[in-house]
């Protein structure tokens, strides 16, 4: 995807669009606007970039993330203006000009994003989780360092909640698109094993080698350049062969799910946090029909700025409070527990 591409889907105004999934409307306030990131390297996702417009705060008078971050992109604001580029390019330069193709002054076009813009969003944001865990535990307290905050979020939030199990299950659906469907979730919150929120994550639950369920349904976007969604049912094809791609694996869209069981991820909101570099994100396992969350997983991350003083070099760090080798499939697979769970749970 060209930088173009990413950054025209950011600026856009999408509608919300109907799901196969029954899913009730919510009346969630957004949370900070988040930024799409330019660069397709590794960690830098962030809903930190939000900082933009958040209010400074520090210990020690050192700067924040946010803080640091504000500086860097007035710098890199003033280089363009100067050598007229990105949104300061002249409207006559070349179509082919190394200006015109310049892609190192991008991140100023960037719009903020609306993680609410689908019906999906916006019912994962509405959901309450059950008491204690509805409510912050930690409070931020004025002066509070990164470290110490971070620290505290980790060891007073983070985990994986378990409050009921089912076996049995045949199928389960992931109901809201994944981030990576879509450049302008992608900043949303984390995307990787952890929340089982990746694009392609189907190959986690159906396949001939290690295969959970019998059948896999994710809501999906239609393409990479509009809201629009559609639910994608993954199953396996005992007719083709087991050792080419696509491994047996074969998709279909369908008007409605079977799945009574499922899950969702969100971003969290944390007072101050994003100013200090600190996000995260929850994977809630629920009862599709009934709402009833049977289980979620609760982590957040801390970035710092490295050596080189640019957005896509940054130190991260992650609560330990969930072990990094297991998988957001696994933990999913422990709650809603597959009719082959002994043989399934293998990763």
């Amino acid at each position: 995807m060209t930088i173009r591409q990413r950054q025209e889907m950011a600026t856009l105004t999408p509608k919300a669009e109907s799901t196969r999934l029954g899913l009730p409307q919510s009346e969630a306030v957004l949370h900070e606007p988040v930024l799409v990131r330019v660069s397709t390297s590794g960690f830098v996702f962030r809903a930190f970039l939000c900082a933009m417009l958040c209010a400074s705060s520090s210990a020690r008078g050192e700067p924040t993330v946010g803080q640091q971050f504000r500086d860097i992109m007035a710098e890199i604001d003033a280089k363009c203006r100067k050598e007229k580029l990105g949104p300061y390019l002249d409207p006559k330069e070349p179509p082919r000009s190394a200006k015109r193709t310049d892609g190192s002054c991008e991140i100023l076009k960037i719009k903020p994003a609306d993680p609410l813009a689908t019906e999906e969003g916006r019912f994962a944001y509405s959901i309450k989780l059950p008491p204690p865990h509805d409510k912050p535990k930690v409070e931020y307290k004025k002066g509070m360092s990164a470290e110490t905050y971070f620290k505290e979020l980790c060891e007073k939030e983070a985990g994986d909640f378990v409050f009921r199990t089912v076996d049995g299950i045949e199928g389960i659906t992931l109901v809201r698109p994944s981030a990576q469907s879509y450049a302008s979730l992608r900043t949303e919150m984390p995307t990787n094993n952890y929340f089982a929120n990746y694009e392609g994550i189907a190959g986690s639950f159906i396949s001939s080698i290690n295969g959970k369920y019998l059948y896999f349904d994710a809501v999906e976007f239609v393409s990479d350049n509009n809201w629009k969604t559609q639910l994608a049912h993954y199953y396996l094809n005992k007719d083709l062969p087991q050792n080419k791609s696509p491994y047996r694996k074969e998709r279909k869209t369908i008007k409605n799910t079977s799945a009574k069981y499922g899950y969702t991820y969100r971003a969290t909101k944390r007072e101050q946090a994003l100013e200090n570099g600190i996000s995260g994100g929850e994977l809630i396992i629920l009862d599709i029909q009934t709402k009833e969350i049977l289980a979620f997983r609760r982590t957040f991350y801390r970035e710092e700025f490295a050596e080189i003083r640019s957005p896509e070099h940054m130190r991260v760090s992650i609560c330990k409070s969930v072990p990094i080798e297991k998988r957001g499939a696994t933990f999913i697979t422990e709650v809603l527990r597959p009719i082959n769970f002994a043989e399934g749970n293998k990763e």
